[in-house]
């Protein structure tokens, strides 16, 4: 049933992919707003501190699958795909998705999704199993 609410919250869904898509429309453009940084170099590094700090509070296993929800350009996943089974990214921006492509055309257990801002299972469901899914990552 499509109430106030629910119309209110799908606007608001949809403008959330639209603004990422908007921010993106170029390489630079989709480093900086994800970063602060257009400079390759840095992203490097942030990314590197990233998996940093996962090796230190949940390890990662070269049997893992792991799932990444709003992986940008790649900037972790380039140092994480290298050292588990999968890496799968997901974005809302078909335009992050497509430089992030660039980025890890090299990685070969590298999978990208374009995921909606929209979701058809309630609020409280997706939670929950968002909630599951990162206990395993953090």
């Amino acid at each position: 049933m499509n109430t106030p609410e629910t119309s209110t919250e799908q606007r608001r869904r949809s403008q959330y992919k639209a603004v990422w898509t908007a921010l993106s429309d170029t390489p630079d453009r989709a480093k900086l707003h994800v970063t602060g940084t257009t400079e390759e170099a840095q992203l490097l590094a942030s990314g590197a501190a990233s998996l940093s700090a996962l090796q230190e509070t949940i390890g990662i296993h070269p049997r893992d699958i792991i799932l990444e929800i709003g992986c940008g350009v790649g900037r972790v996943g380039r140092h994480v795909a290298p050292l588990c089974q999968q890496w799968i990214g997901c974005d809302v921006s078909a335009n992050m998705l497509r430089f992030a492509a660039e980025r890890l055309r090299d990685l070969t257990n590298v999978e990208l999704r374009e995921i909606s801002a929209r979701s058809s299972t309630r609020p409280s469901t997706r939670r929950a199993i968002v909630r599951r899914q990162c206990q395993s990552l953090f």
